[in-house]
């Protein structure tokens, strides 16, 4: 199974979204690189963002954490090689 994805995506910060938070109109002008652990380790019994992926043919819906955003895809490989992460997928258009 796949664990860690960078996705080209819009910031996320809160569940308001963008209508009802001037935070998140912000990030909503500008999508940026992130990097995903999908299935977190760690169980919460909250809200949790989901993302829709394409793995194997097969549309499935996985929670996520977000690692960190970035503004390009060297900056966020590089991140990850100092973390010790292997990226499996990349969508990013």
């Amino acid at each position: 199974m796949v664990r860690y994805i960078l996705k080209k995506m819009v910031q996320i910060h809160c569940a308001r979204g963008p209508k009802r938070c001037e935070t998140c109109k912000h990030y909503e002008a500008k999508k940026k690189i992130a990097l995903l652990d999908l299935n977190p380790d760690e169980i919460e019994y909250a809200t949790r963002p989901i993302v829709a992926l394409d793995i194997d043919g097969e549309k499935v819906y996985l929670t996520f954490d977000v690692l960190g955003y970035f503004e390009n895809e060297e900056e966020a490989k590089k991140y990850a090689a100092e973390k010790n992460i292997v990226i499996e997928k990349i969508l990013i258009d």
